[in-house]
């Protein structure tokens, strides 16, 4: 999750921009793909990884009953399980690219406002 921080001309841990891909990008061509990447993350998240969760939470629910105790094989949890895992693992990756495009855009900007590049 981003949050708002004093610019010190550093990035996350003291990195710059790593992705030579990204820095010799156009500040207008980072922050069309920062866009596009988060409405790709958005519909993932709304329309993949959560549906994904919410079905692993109702198969973890079934058999809380005494007379359900014996319906939910631990496969089917198992497997849930790594479709979720798959899941957030793609998330997280989206969430790591738009960040470094966002963090890109910064250092643009603080460029452009700071020392008038």
């Amino acid at each position: 999750m981003l949050t708002r921080r004093k610019w010190t001309g550093r990035f996350m841990g003291g990195d710059r921009v790593s992705n030579p891909k990204v820095a010799g990008l156009t500040l207008r061509e980072k922050v069309r793909e920062a866009e596009r990447l988060s409405r790709e993350l958005i519909q993932h998240l709304e329309s993949g990884f959560l549906p994904k969760v919410q079905d692993l939470r109702r198969l973890a629910k079934t058999g809380t009953t005494a007379d359900q105790i014996d319906e939910v094989a631990d496969a089917s949890i198992r497997t849930s399980s790594q479709v979720v895992l798959k899941s957030f693992d793609y998330s997280a990756k989206l969430q790591e690219t738009l960040e470094e495009f966002l963090e890109a855009i910064e250092a643009d900007l603080h460029n452009i406002t700071e020392q008038g590049e």
